[in-house]
């Protein structure tokens, strides 16, 4: 009987800790996907942010040179042109690799931003209408939203 007893008060102990022990688990493995899952937005916004700030300058700069702005000398602003592309394209580059492509939007948004990255890249050669390029700009901006909200929701969901 008393060998019963110690069985009965130990098998609960022993149940409610074996759970104990799995549902902080659970948790610690939830709260580190999430912070991981916050730093890939964090490092997403922050590389769509560069790329588009790259290539604003470098329309800038091939704009000063075409249109022979004196107070920037052409070999400079060239030069800046081209800090600017290669900026741009390790910014291209970084997001290629956050993204996955076999996802619509992230798809959507990388086709976006490597047609943009190219029409910046020949735009020396070949101008740009303004609308163009606000609408590349205005549907990566969007998609960019678009994605860092729906990990945001993931992230709560979870």
């Amino acid at each position: 009987m008393n060998i019963l007893n110690v069985f009965m008060v130990i098998i609960p102990v022993l149940l409610s800790s074996a759970f104990a022990y799995y549902v902080s688990k659970f948790q610690v493995k939830s709260q580190l996907s999430s912070i991981n899952k916050q730093k890939w937005i964090d490092e997403f916004r922050e590389n769509l942010a560069c790329f588009l700030s790259s290539a604003d300058m470098a329309m800038v700069m091939t704009d000063i040179a075409l249109t022979g702005d004196r107070m920037v000398e052409p070999g400079t602003a060239r030069k800046l042109f081209q800090e600017h592309v290669s900026k741009m394209s390790l910014y291209e580059e970084r997001l290629l690799l956050y993204l996955d492509s076999e996802n619509n939007k992230h798809h959507e948004l990388l086709k976006y931003v490597t047609s943009f990255a190219y029409e910046v890249y020949t735009r020396p050669n070949n101008l740009l209408e303004k609308e163009t390029v606000k609408d590349h700009v205005v549907n990566i901006r969007k998609l960019g939203r678009e994605i860092s909200n729906l990990e945001w929701k993931s992230i709560l969901n979870s």
